[in-house]
């Protein structure tokens, strides 16, 4: 596992992807923690990977998490 920053960061994904290519990994998957869909899962993409994860937000999982915090936090 290599980690990479899609922001002003290094290494970018296109980077960790290639140097995991270097070292001769032929498997290559790209994961991102990306709440939508928009330029950083673009970037995300394009990295070179054989696959990538898609963005978590439309997930109901992630939906019924935010209202559970939500709750939470207006609980007092």
């Amino acid at each position: 596992m290599t980690a990479s920053h899609l922001s002003a960061a290094v290494p970018t994904p296109a980077e960790a992807v290639a140097a995991l290519r270097a070292r001769r990994h032929r498997q290559v998957a790209v994961a991102g923690y990306l709440s939508a869909p928009g330029f950083f899962a673009r970037r995300a993409t394009q990295a070179g990977g054989c696959l990538t994860s898609a963005p978590l937000g439309p997930h109901e999982a992630v939906a019924r998490l935010v209202l559970h915090r939500y709750d939470q936090a207006f609980d007092c």
